[in-house]
């Protein structure tokens, strides 16, 4: 869709309500416009986030595999993710500020965009923001090992937007 066009769910949306469900969000802000094919989702605060966001993302990737498992390749559902943290706006025509402004960059990224062609079998390409990889990542013990990620470089036009991700790719689809 053209930016800012309202549209509807996308085809991931059910897999986005499972992930949230298995991870215990009981509340998530879902933009209603879309920005390309990037759908915005906003994490309620004081969430236990190195506990949440591993859950989240390895709840996303059974659903999808669980999904995608009878598909062929022209009707699997493969995404691209993307984290950051910091201030959210909310406006008439969605969410915005400096956090949407990092995940779309990053979401969007020719090194995610990359992994996730790269890779044909997966269905998840995951890019935390440095930021949140370092608080979340780091310390956490809740089933995303420090190894299974990358670091990659993402440059762009978008000023104050995060440069440094780390690309974590879900364990693909055995076909």
């Amino acid at each position: 869709g053209r930016r800012g066009q309202r549209a509807g769910p996308s085809r991931a949306y059910p897999a986005l309500l499972a992930a949230w469900s298995s991870a215990d969000l009981d509340r998530v802000l879902l933009n209603a416009h879309r920005t390309g094919d990037i759908d915005i989702a906003v994490l309620p605060a004081g969430i236990d986030e190195p506990r949440v966001i591993p859950a989240l993302i390895g709840s996303l990737a059974e659903t999808l595999r669980g999904m995608n498992a009878d598909q062929d390749d022209g009707a699997r559902i493969r995404l691209r993710m993307a984290l950051h943290e910091g201030i959210t706006i909310l406006t008439p025509d969605g969410f915005t500020g400096g956090a949407v402004r990092g995940a779309c960059q990053l979401a969007d990224s020719p090194p995610l965009r990359a992994a996730l062609a790269t890779e044909r079998d997966a269905d998840l390409a995951v890019m935390l923001s440095d930021q949140v990889f370092r608080d979340v990542i780091q310390l956490s013990h809740f089933g995303l090992p420090r190894s299974q990620f990358r670091r990659a470089m993402v440059t762009g036009p978008v000023a104050g937007c995060p440069d440094t991700g780390w690309i974590y790719l879900a364990e693909p689809v055995l076909r």
